[in-house]
């Protein structure tokens, strides 16, 4: 299992970093441009009684791993996001769900946005990987661990260039 934590400075207010984190145009311009993800595409967005954000996300993510992770997860390989976006906590929880092998691989995080000392934002990206197939769990945990972190990263960097354009 591989658990990791990404922080990620941001130039502006947590509001507005909120702002953009629920922002469907922005995220599917994250994946599809920056992130070279086939498809990002809202299924189902509501808010619950509580007064959270439910959002359902189908992803097709670009299929760059090793050749024995791609020949387990075929080539119709997609994945479902459930996410949650709690207002009162200012948590966002997660998890994907594969199309192949669901039984044997989780993915999922928490993301809280907390304020910085030079008065910018702290993005704090909790995430854990999870693959249970005997022989290439620690390659599939591996390959996953350096996507995600790179989807952070790339995150980070839209958020910083999309918040710099709003003040400039």
């Amino acid at each position: 299992m591989s658990q990791f934590t990404v922080q990620l400075s941001v130039n502006g207010p947590a509001s507005e970093v909120w702002a953009l984190l629920t922002d469907d145009a922005f995220l599917e311009d994250l994946y599809r441009n920056r992130l070279n993800y086939v498809k990002w595409a809202v299924d189902e967005r509501h808010d619950a009684p509580e007064g959270d954000l439910i959002r359902k996300v189908t992803l097709i993510p670009p299929m760059n791993a090793p050749a024995p992770v791609l020949k387990l997860l075929g080539p119709g390989f997609k994945e479902t996001e459930e996410s949650r976006l709690d207002p009162k906590r200012f948590t966002w929880t997660w998890r994907r769900i594969p199309s192949t092998m669901a039984d044997k691989i989780k993915e999922e995080g928490l993301v809280r946005v907390e304020p910085a000392v030079d008065g910018g934002t702290l993005l704090v990206a909790e995430t854990t990987i999870e693959c249970k197939v005997f022989g290439v769990g620690g390659i599939m945990e591996s390959s996953a661990e350096k996507h995600s972190r790179n989807d952070w990263q790339q995150l980070g960097h839209a958020l910083n260039q999309r918040l710099a354009k709003a003040e400039g």
